[in-house]
């Protein structure tokens, strides 16, 4: 699916003007480096966009260093994937989509596939009304009751991230939120849908997140698709069904592509373009 159009790049640009960077990292850490994975937030303007769109909270811990990916400067996240575009604009990586992760089986999971007749359905980037017609859109096909559950799906969305999180100085205009939070997370792509494994688990897929009910807590967050992408990458925890999909899908480039004893980092023949992995997954000191 395209780029969410110049309300997302608007969006973006207003709150990171309103905002001033405030260490999120663990007390006698550096600021910016997490010592729970031994990374830091590799550049500043990363630095900037993870805070203001809530940290650790909504992206988990970085989980790599900065690497080039297909020519472009990239960092993993727990949760997350950020870009520096050819612009100096921050963006997402939409991990569920093109060749990254469009996989279903996660280390004994099931989440939905992506539904094409729904993703037909989103309104189209740019068109007449875009701004409302899908935040409506949102509202229609991601529900906060799903069965005998709350799943909060809608409202997990409404709060992914919060005005004080985007706006810290103060003055921030509460009408950006929306674009704000469909910009962490874009469109639903599937219907909500229970685990065939455990009925207790309910997932809804969008372009750049799995959301995940469990009934045993209450609970719904967000999957932690970096480290599955990492995984892939890397081969270290790599769950055995993730592996085999990508393994069988049409383009396995990413699979164990890395290989730290090369000048790039990348596994002889991995036909990667653009790229260079070297040191990517390996810890760095708090200096």
């Amino acid at each position: 699916m395209k780029a969410l159009g110049t309300l997302l790049a608007l969006v973006v640009a207003l709150a990171l003007a309103a905002w001033a960077a405030p260490s999120l990292a663990a007390p006698g850490d550096p600021p910016g480096y997490f010592g729970e994975t031994g990374f830091r937030v590799c550049d500043p303007k990363f630095y900037e966009y993870f805070n203001a769109r809530g940290g650790v909270r909504t992206f988990g811990y970085p989980v790599s260093r900065c690497f080039k990916l297909a020519g472009f400067k990239v960092q993993i996240f727990q949760r997350r994937a950020l870009q520096l575009g050819n612009d100096g604009g921050v963006n997402q990586l939409n991990l569920l989509e093109g060749l990254y992760l469009p996989y279903t089986n996660f280390n004994g999971a099931r989440f939905p596939a992506a539904d094409p007749a729904l993703v037909a359905a989103a309104p189209a980037p740019g068109s007449p009304g875009y701004a409302e017609a899908v935040i409506e859109f949102i509202r229609a096909n991601a529900p906060d009751v799903v069965g005998p559950y709350r799943v909060n799906f809608l409202e997990t969305f409404r709060s992914s991230v919060t005005m004080a999180e985007a706006f810290p100085r103060g003055g921030g205009n509460a009408g950006l939120l929306s674009g704000i939070h469909l910009e962490m997370w874009g469109v639903p792509t599937s219907r909500p849908a229970p685990d065939p494994g455990n009925p207790n688990f309910v997932y809804q897929r969008f372009q750049r997140g799995v959301m995940h009910f469990d009934a045993a807590t209450g609970t719904t967050q967000g999957v932690l698709l970096g480290d599955y992408f990492k995984s892939v990458l890397t081969g270290r925890n790599l769950p055995a069904d993730l592996a085999e999909q990508v393994r069988q899908s049409q383009d396995p480039r990413f699979l164990r592509a890395y290989d730290n004893s090369q000048a790039d980092g990348l596994r002889s023949g991995s036909g990667l373009w653009d790229t260079n992995l070297r040191d990517a997954f390996e810890g760095e000191p708090p200096a």
